[in-house]
């Protein structure tokens, strides 16, 4: 008798806490065990962000991001040994954070620049790209300006890019945007005297632009700071982390020698034969080789 009512005391507490707490379950469930589960992966990236991640002429999400994004997917389908499905969610500058805090998605690999501000928010991955930070304006604007710091400069708001250009050039003045797109219209009708990003995506920028005559990206020589780009975790969530960063690890490897997968997906995206060439120069390289130290 006595174990029999054990038995149905622990039953009802269970029950109870179920009552009081209904995703108690749910929460206790890893991002990993959540996909073993249902063979899906929500991933975040953009659809406006040559060649990280749009869209081509049939319509198809492409871009470096999109081809890292894969490569995750595929490494769940082979530890799982069953398939798995990639959802993609369109997200932007202002809402990339909060997808990944609500749980909506599972990662997200965009233009995201590393900061400690927001690793107190979300979890970062190994990096995935570095560049430096840089203005694209007409040559006409830089003649007559000479000083970067008494131009007007559009960027996107809240981005990393405006604290870089503050430090570097004080008195600037910054004129926030949505995204890039609509800083570079801005750009086109002489609103702003420049927009600033890291150069790849000043370069995409360059080649969308219906008055791209006369376009240049400053400084040509050192850049006014340099941003590392990474994809965007759930914060506490290491099995996922470390999975996540386990993929990358292995695509990096062989980069010293400019070989492997993600030397493979660079040369397809910034490659010479690409659209926008940007090639993958040796500081680049020696800095995706340090990040991979405490990995081996």
């Amino acid at each position: 008798m006595f174990r029999l009512l054990s038995s149905l005391c622990s039953v009802a507490l269970v029950a109870a806490i179920l009552l009081v707490c209904p995703d108690r379950i749910a929460l206790a469930e890893t991002t990993l065990d959540r996909i073993a589960r249902t063979g899906v992966l929500n991933a975040g990236t953009r659809q406006d962000a040559p060649p990280f991640a749009f869209r081509d002429r049939q319509g198809n999400l492409v871009g470096l991001s999109v081809d890292l994004i894969e490569a995750v997917r595929l490494a769940l389908a082979a530890r799982f040994d069953r398939p798995v499905r990639t959802e993609h969610a369109m997200v932007t500058s202002q809402t990339r954070m909060n997808v990944i805090e609500t749980g909506q998605v599972d990662l997200v690999c965009e233009t995201a620049t590393v900061t400690w501000e927001r690793e107190g928010r979300v979890d970062f991955s190994l990096p995935i790209f570095r560049d430096g930070t840089r203005i694209l304006a007409y040559r006409e604007t830089i003649d007559r300006v000479r000083d970067m710091r008494d131009m007007r400069v559009g960027i996107v708001q809240g981005s990393v890019t405006g604290r870089v250009l503050i430090e570097k050039l004080p008195g600037i003045t910054l004129v926030p945007y949505p995204n890039m797109p609509d800083a570079l219209r801005a750009l086109e009708a002489a609103d702003v005297d420049g927009i600033a990003n890291v150069g790849i995506v000043l370069r995409g920028l360059l080649s969308q632009a219906s008055k791209r005559h006369g376009l240049v990206i400053v400084p040509r020589g050192e850049a006014l700071g340099y941003e590392t780009l990474a994809c965007l975790l759930p914060e506490n969530d290491s099995k996922w982390r470390d999975f996540v960063n386990g993929v990358l690890r292995d695509l990096l490897r062989g980069i010293e020698a400019y070989r492997g997968g993600y030397a493979g997906i660079y040369e397809r995206w910034f490659g010479r034969e690409a659209d926008i060439a940007y090639p993958l120069d040796e500081r680049t390289v020696r800095f995706f080789q340090s990040s991979l130290v405490w990995l081996d």
